[in-house]
């Protein structure tokens, strides 16, 4: 028996067995669902063998010129014996080539790797950050394991520190060895007993070759001595062996980070699922049982395992330990759940009672030993991630591939939950291949959880047919929600975090209006964003979509090699398109926040012509998981003439508002820093001249639809036009607007540039009241001509800023753009 130490596109709906409820368990079957959002390309075919998979984030800080980058993989085989002689083990780093964004657009075959160590039995390696002062993340890496379980390198189990050299492309890092006790399985990173530094955790299986009945030793490891180097490497560790004699067979362990606390362990194995932490008053290691994972009077027959044989917390909403996933037992073929009693609260663990034990798949029958030792199951490893941005996570599962042959029992499921405390979940498959181990990460900094694996595949006991690392990329536009929205009265408020900050691509959907999808999305520094491609359907042509830069900068690279940049102001008195001559845009050095427009099949069915306000559709569109209050606004159009601040009889005529969109910082100081709301107007119609003289604020306007495309704005060229149009604010007469008015077009899809008052260096002059000064200034629909319908309709955005969003150098606007009343 070799190593897992002891061991060595969707499917039709299958038939699971009920296992007979035990008074302290349940059971539930998964329904059947085809749904899979994921998209399954290669890291690297033709492994000699597969075991290990990890996230590895190469980085602890954002290297200023390349900004976030999604993390590479770790990746390793237990090695092997081969007509007399050992094929080592390689540990290798499988550099993410999705820092390339046009390697998003057609993924490569297989990722290029460098090797970092070469060893004999490979297990478990982790990452930690043990020299701050670095910048990067070292490696903690087990080895020397021996052939089997009873066949240990009883010298071994080895686990080494793997020093960063900061440089992808070097191999073979200079390694450290921390300590050593013989099986050595799982190692885990954190601050565990102080909150400092990191420290180390180690878990061998078993205490000696064969002995699958005593308990096993459980290590800790911190740094009591550094180099005296530039980043103060870590020199010396000193020992400790925590709650000696208490567990057995400890297949799986599984962190539980507490900002601001001490990290906790959740530990797989004999004893079932199980939590152990440092407490920090007494100064003693504790544990608690949480379930007694499979019984012993109910394993199967001839069967030496029972308990747990892996673990993961899921979050449900803002509880970070919602209910816990298992499999069972020791390479068993149950998938379990654990809930916790009604009316825990969030994040709680230790409970008064046991924790409700569901178990909700079974694999079927294991595998027949005729040593009666290892009778195996498929499940090696479970986790649990929030794949389709709901706030609840899922469990996913990698099966290996036991009995041969069964492809249902190969493969990597997720279980969505649909009734946590009933047990109720539905079940979909994501990739047909054998999978040992699950990894989860945003590796395109996208916003969005994808899932990698590696096939289980161990020479002379399981070997997998073509064995390979692979990634499923999900689909699914955003999984990682960072921007959060508000119910404020008739409006919403969204609330985003700071470009420059942020590690990740977040964007939210908020809007269908008129034809365009609008989102939000936040883009780190440096970081690129596909765009999507103009399309036909039923002969009606759909633009591409078009960006509308809210704070930051964006560039892009036009087809005639043109550099493109922009950001929340194209040139004064001028109109630019929206949509980039690019797929590609990318963020500045302080990042970009900007609303994209995509061309919607709801609100815009082909051939439909807006002529008339029942036409001009709006959908709330923000997330399921956003607040009930928010998902349950609309937005009407309501008639100028019939909002507060017009007056009895101004606005008679085809003239619409929406309101409205408040855009803020989420930190300590809410800046709010832009505001949205959107405008119709009837052909030959005025939206009336006006000058901002009361509210403080510059605005620029984006259209998305021109109804005659003759509509734009236009503004007093000089004193007396200010003079005249301030008196006739409804003027229409041509030759009165050509006498005392400017205008710029803006088509479908543009945006003009600033049209208050400037100064010698371009910032806005402000009046005695702190307004901006603005000429008088209307938006005007094109004029009704003889071949003109007898309506079409203008729609157009505004967007309000803080006059100091066009001050640079000052200091940002601390209130409202638009609101006249804070500042």
């Amino acid at each position: 028996m070799a190593c897992c130490p002891g061991h060595r596109t969707n499917n039709a709906a299958e038939s699971f067995t009920r296992l007979k409820p035990s008074p302290a368990e349940a059971t539930s079957t998964p329904a059947w669902s085809t749904t899979s959002s994921f998209t399954e390309v290669n890291v690297q075919k033709g492994l000699g063998d597969g075991y290990w998979i990890a996230a590895f984030p190469f980085r602890t800080v954002v290297d200023e010129n390349e900004g976030p980058v999604g993390p590479e993989l770790l990746g390793s085989g237990l090695g092997y014996e081969k007509d007399g002689q050992l094929v080592p083990s390689q540990l290798r780093m499988y550099k993410n080539p999705y820092h390339d964004i046009k390697n998003q657009i057609v993924p490569p075959n297989q990722w290029e790797y460098t090797v970092i160590k070469e060893v004999n039995y490979a297990i478990a390696s982790v990452y930690g950050n043990f020299r701050p002062k670095s910048g990067l993340n070292d490696i903690i890496f087990c080895h020397n394991y021996g052939p089997s379980m009873d066949n240990l390198d009883e010298q071994g189990g080895i686990v080494s520190y793997l020093v960063n050299p900061g440089d992808k492309t070097k191999g073979n890092w200079e390694s450290k060895e921390i300590g050593r006790s013989p099986a050595m399985h799982r190692l885990l990173t954190g601050r565990f007993t102080q909150k400092y530094e990191a420290e180390v955790m180690g878990f061998p299986i078993i205490p000696a070759s064969g002995d699958r009945e005593n308990p096993a030793p459980i290590l800790h490891w911190k740094v009591t001595a550094r180099e005296d180097d530039e980043f103060r490497t870590p020199k010396t560790w000193t020992e400790t062996k925590p709650l000696s004699g208490t567990f057995r067979l400890i297949h799986e362990v599984y962190p539980i980070h507490s900002p601001g606390g001490l990290d906790k362990i959740l530990v797989a194995g004999r004893e079932g699922v199980s939590l152990i932490w440092f407490d920090a008053k007494t100064e003693q290691w504790r544990w608690e049982n949480i379930g007694t994972g499979l019984p012993q009077e109910r394993k199967p027959s001839r069967n030496p395992y029972w308990g747990s044989g892996s673990v993961a917390a899921a979050r449900v909403g803002n509880d970070s330990v919602g209910y816990i996933a298992s499999c069972e037992a020791f390479h068993g073929n149950l998938v379990s759940v654990y809930v916790k009693p009604p009316g825990t609260r969030p994040d709680q663990i230790v409970t008064s009672e046991h924790w409700r034990r569901f178990v909700i798949d079974d694999f079927g029958p294991l595998k027949e030993d005729p040593e009666e030792k290892d009778r195996t199951g498929t499940i090696h490893n479970v986790t649990c991630a929030d794949l389709d941005g709901s706030g609840v996570d899922s469990i996913i599962v990698a099966c290996m591939g036991y009995p041969d042959g069964k492809a249902a029992n190969m493969g990597t499921y997720v279980y969505r939950p649909v009734d946590i405390q009933r047990g109720y979940f539905i079940r979909y498959k994501i990739s047909d291949a054998s999978a040992g181990r699950i990894v989860v990460a945003d590796f395109r900094c996208s916003g969005t959880w994808d899932v990698a694996t590696i096939s289980y595949s161990v020479p002379n006991y399981l070997q997998t047919d073509n064995p390979a690392m692979r990634i499923m990329l999900n689909n699914v536009k955003q999984t990682r929600h960072t921007i959060k929205a508000q119910k404020l009265g008739d409006e919403m408020m969204i609330r985003v975090p700071r470009a420059k900050s942020t590690d990740h691509i977040s964007e939210m959907p908020f809007l269908d209006i008129a034809g365009k999808k609008l989102s939000i999305v936040v883009l780190p520094p440096h970081k690129e964003y596909i765009l999507g491609e103009a399309f036909k359907y039923m002969k009606h042509d759909y633009a591409a979509d078009g960006v509308k830069v809210i704070n930051g900068e964006l560039s892009w690279t036009e087809e005639d090699g043109k550099q493109v940049t922009r950001k929340i102001d194209v040139a004064a008195q001028q109109a630019a398109s929206m949509i980039p001559k690019s797929r590609i845009v990318k963020a500045g050095s302080n990042g970009a926040i900007f609303i994209r427009l995509a061309s919607s099949m709801q609100t815009s069915m082909p051939g439909l012509k807006v002529d008339n306000m029942d036409d001009v559709a709006t959908i709330n569109t923000v997330p399921f998981g956003t607040d009930s209050a928010v998902r349950d606004m609309v937005f009407p159009w309501v008639a100028c003439k019939d909002r507060d601040w017009a007056l009895p009889g101004e606005f008679d005529w085809p003239f619409y508002n929406l309101v409205g969109y408040h855009i803020l910082y989420d930190d300590d100081s809410l800046t709010n820093f832009c505001h949205i709301q959107a405008w119709t107007l009837g052909i030959g119609q005025t939206a009336a001249f006006h000058n901002h003289d009361k509210k403080s604020f510059c605005e620029i306007h984006a259209c998305i639809i021109n109804g005659t495309g003759r509509g734009g704005m236009w503004w007093a060229k000089n004193e007396d036009g200010d003079k005249y149009l301030g008196s006739n604010k409804t003027e229409m007469d041509p030759s009165k607007l050509d006498q005392y008015a400017d205008k710029v077009i803006v088509g479908d899809m543009m945006e003009h540039g600033p049209l208050w008052r400037m100064d010698a260096d371009k910032r806005p002059l402000l009046r005695p009241n702190d307004t901006v000064d603005y000429p008088y200034h209307a938006w005007l629909a094109g004029r009704r001509e003889p071949d003109s319908p007898n309506e079409a309709f203008d729609v157009w955005l505004a967007f309000e800023f803080p006059s100091t969003e066009f001050q640079e150098g000052l200091s940002r606007f601390n209130g409202c753009a638009a609101c006249g009343s804070c500042k």
